[in-house]
């Protein structure tokens, strides 16, 4: 995602978007987002970005996610990335299932 046009596109590629915005040099975070990415990958579509100019149009800081959900406009951010393995699955699930 190296455009506003394609980063747009990407979020309402999905149900279900999540974006990791994260430093190049922070590979720590990069292992967790992919991680994440491929214990999901059947349910949800990821990406990860280390555009500063995309992060400041979404209003967000590295390193964090954002789950978009394109069937109503509304997307959640967690700067959290420690805790990504243990909550994200559960939160990320329920928020969903709220949703749906």
């Amino acid at each position: 995602m190296t455009t506003a046009d394609t980063f747009q596109d990407f979020k309402k590629a999905n149900g279900v978007v999540v974006i990791g915005y994260l430093a190049t040099d922070d590979k720590e975070s990069h292992e967790k987002v992919l991680s994440l990415a491929n214990a999901m990958r059947d349910d949800f579509l990821f990406g990860i970005t280390s555009d500063e100019a995309l992060a400041n149009l979404e209003r967000v800081s590295f390193p964090s996610l954002a789950v978009y959900k394109s069937f109503d406009d509304e997307s959640r951010v967690s700067s959290n990335l420690p805790m990504i393995a243990a909550s994200w699955l559960l939160l990320l699930g329920s928020w969903l299932t709220s949703g749906r």
